[in-house]
């Protein structure tokens, strides 16, 4: 019984109690009634003499409404005992019902990925309403995949019926410092029908982090000499009990070095490994060899990062580094083309290539042997000219005392140069599509078999290596055509030229790229007076029109990027359009100007160089056009 119930019954009975005594009052002092004789009403009841009835007790009246009253209260109080019990047993119920846990493994490596599953379930007599399952992860413990680092996941599951049963998986990766102790905890939260506020279930799993699942190490030589090869070791290790799909290893080399060879080969430039499939407690190495020129007593850092990809997902472990202590060289060894170690060659050029050398023991080296070999299909070996011997088969050059007296002993602390000077093909090799961005090498080493005291060596030696790249060549071909059906654009008119009468012409601007790829190609001129653009165009131009600006009369075509053998073993790239001319008096009796000078720019994108043509006018000439005789193209009165 609700308490507004009650008091409505307290009220009405104190009501009662109250009107008696007035009704009792009221007869009592009440005047003498009619005559008896007197008829009454029909229905009236007669009351008795005041004089006949007993006299009211007031003070039992009173005790007895009290007592009804301290009665209710009480039924009410037990009630709400009751109801509390009731409702208390049903929460009890409630979360007894309400079930959460967690399933993981209690032991993980860093870096390893293990699966975490919440289970959840409603055996309550209740409806959930709003449910959300919150997983709390620690620091150092992500989601796999989880570039955000989430700390807090949080899903809706919406309303979970009695009986209920669900599991939700996540895998987790445990990263950050090793041999740590970390907790996850799992909270349910939801609403129970006919109940203010939310409620909530929470479970708390330990996870202990051990070692990592990898050891890996990058080790050196300790001090290395500088222009010497040397070789660093990567070393791996998988500590699980479980097989790694891949490991991907990338080295970070420092300035200067320069990769030579390793024993397997990378799968992405000269630094990035991939190994497959290591199995459980297996080891692996890889050895990376290489060349360093640094400064003497300089500290050059060499870092190595492997990740670990696993279910289309990559997991980066620490960077780890090594220190290398350059050394200064016994012997000090350099190559220079035309002055300088970053020279550009081109075809049909003469270079010069000089070879200095150095003595930095503290003896003097006899009998010393230097040999530049070279290799590269633009060289022209014909044009080479040196004092020391050319051994055409094996493409070397070899300088001796016997050549150059010099070397028969180099004192300590001396240094000298030998040279030879040699000229690049005028054509570029275009064979195959292998022939693309040529290089020239030239690869020295000096040799003496003077070596320290209780040294094992058995010779002093040094190296030295120069790479030079070769810059593209473009062919730019331009010419008017009066009759061009191969276009299969119509032009108009008639020639000889006549002033004030108009003719049609074709242009034609073809692109022949050679062995380097070119980008941000530009191709400029300016249609003369008289010369009208007629917005008709032909040919392979690419993916952009030719943009004509009628107010400047300013012509221009451009190219993204043209592979290297368009036009050569491939399809050129050509821009055909037409343009009608119209003679002035003042140029009777001459060729007339069809176009200005064309400006043709473009990017070696092998070399970085840029690419600069300038093409002379075009006329009425028309020498390209073998329709045409000569002189028809002057312009007639």
């Amino acid at each position: 019984m609700a308490l507004k119930d009650i008091e409505e019954q307290l009220y009405k009975m104190k009501e009662e109690d109250s009107i008696e005594p007035r009704e009792s009052e009221s007869s009592f002092f009440k005047p003498p009634s009619q005559p008896e004789t007197e008829k009454q009403p029909q229905g009236f009841i007669s009351r008795e003499e005041p004089s006949k009835r007993p006299p009211i007790n007031f003070y039992q009246k009173s005790r007895k409404s009290s007592i009804i009253y301290y009665i209710i209260i009480g039924i009410l109080f037990v009630g709400l005992i009751f109801e509390g019990y009731l409702l208390a047993k049903k929460l009890s119920t409630q979360k007894t019902g309400i079930q959460i846990s967690i399933n993981s493994i209690d032991n993980v490596l860093l870096g390893q990925v293990f699966p975490l599953d919440v289970v959840y379930n409603n055996n309550s007599a209740n409806l959930l309403q709003n449910t959300s399952l919150i997983i709390e992860l620690p620091d150092n413990i992500k989601i796999l995949g989880d570039q955000e680092n989430t700390k807090i996941i949080r899903k809706e599951l919406g309303d979970l019926g009695t009986g209920n049963n669900n599991i939700e998986r996540f895998y987790l990766v445990a990263m950050g410092t090793a041999n740590r102790v970390d907790t996850i905890k799992a909270t349910l939260q939801y609403n129970i029908v006919g109940f203010n506020g939310r409620f909530e279930k929470s479970k708390v799993q330990t996870i202990t982090v051990g070692g990592p699942i990898i050891d890996y190490s990058l080790s050196a030589p300790e001090k290395i000499v500088s222009g010497d090869e040397f070789s660093v070791k990567v070393k791996f290790t998988n500590n699980s009990n479980q097989i790694i799909p891949e490991l991907r290893i990338q080295l970070f080399y420092p300035l200067g070095f320069n990769y030579t060879s390793a024993d397997i080969n990378p799968i992405d430039g000269n630094n990035v490994w991939s190994w497959n499939n290591l199995k459980d407690h297996e080891s692996g190495e890889i050895n990376i060899h290489g060349i360093i020129v640094g400064e003497v007593g300089s500290y050059y850092e060499m870092g190595i990062n492997i990740n670990l990809i696993t279910q289309g997902q990559v997991i980066a472990l620490d960077k780890k580094t090594t220190m290398l202590n350059i050394l200064e060289a016994p012997l000090n060894l350099a190559v220079y083309l035309n002055n300088s170690k970053d020279y550009i060659a081109r075809n049909a050029e003469q270079l010069e290539y000089r070879i200095d050398y150095q003595n930095n023991t503290d003896l003097a080296l006899s009998e010393v042997i230097i040999k530049a070999d070279l290799e590269g299909s633009m060289f022209n070996y014909q044009s080479l000219l040196t004092n020391g011997y050319f051994d055409s088969l094996k493409k070397e050059i070899i300088w001796n005392g016997g050549n150059t007296p010099e070397l028969k002993l180099i004192e300590k602390g001396k240094s000298g140069s030998v040279s030879f000077k040699i000229f690049t093909t005028s054509n570029y090799p275009i064979r195959s599509f292998k022939d693309k961005e040529q290089v020239l090498k030239v690869k020295v080493s000096m040799e003496s078999p003077t070596v320290p005291p209780k040294s094992s060596l058995k010779t002093t030696t040094a190296i030295a290596e120069l790479n030079t790249k070769i810059t593209g060549r473009v062919d730019f071909q331009y010419y008017a055509l009066f009759r061009d059906a191969l276009s299969g654009i119509v032009n108009k008119g008639s020639l000889p030229l006549r002033v004030g009468k108009t003719t049609d012409f074709t242009i034609h601007w073809k692109i022949l790229n050679y062995n380097n790829d070119i980008n941000d190609v530009t191709i400029k001129t300016v249609l003369p007076q008289g010369i009208k653009w007629n917005n008709t165009i032909a040919g392979n131009y690419g993916d952009l029109k030719p943009e004509f600006n009628e107010r400047t009369n300013e012509l221009v075509w451009r190219i993204k990027e043209i592979p290297a053998f368009s036009g050569i073993l491939m399809p050129a790239y050509e821009l055909i359009f037409q343009i009608s001319a119209t003679p002035s008096i003042n140029q009777s009796g001459n060729y007339m100007k069809l176009l200005e000078a064309i400006n043709f720019t473009a990017n070696d994108k092998f070399t970085g160089q840029p690419i600069n043509l300038i093409a002379e006018p075009i006329t009425s000439e028309l020498k390209s056009d073998p329709t045409v005789k000569q002189e028809e193209g002057k312009v007639q009165p």
